[in-house]
């Protein structure tokens, strides 16, 4: 005849599967933030201002180093952070703030003058 079977004691054991550590996107520059970037540069390259470049990627977001000589030290950064509370995209030159804001194109305007000023220092 037939006979009844409990599965209980057969039935694997589901446990509810572990979360993920949540690990944040790296943050890079867009197709259109590097052309504008690069529209920049290349007008200084070609004044003869600046020569050399560096694209710099880590856990605070994007960085756009720019060199007037291959050995020095960056004249120049562009950087684009997700968790800046004074703006995502950044100008420095050292340690000084030369303009900062939501927008690349407003930020890009401090090497449209032929003088640039500090904003704030750090």
């Amino acid at each position: 005849m037939t006979e009844v079977v409990d599965f209980v004691p057969y039935r694997r054991r589901v446990t509810a599967p572990r979360p993920r550590p949540t690990t944040r996107r790296p943050t890079f520059f867009s197709r259109h933030e590097l052309a504008q970037i690069l529209s920049v540069y290349s007008r200084k390259v070609i004044a003869g201002e600046w020569r050399d470049y560096a694209i710099e990627i880590d856990e605070d977001g994007a960085a756009f180093a720019i060199y007037a000589r291959a050995a020095d030290n960056a004249a120049y950064r562009i950087s684009k952070s997700t968790n800046r509370g004074g703006g995502r995209y950044r100008v420095t030159m050292g340690r000084h703030i030369l303009g900062c804001g939501g927008s690349l194109g407003g930020v890009l305007s401090v090497f449209g003058d032929r003088h640039l000023r500090l904003i704030e220092r750090n």
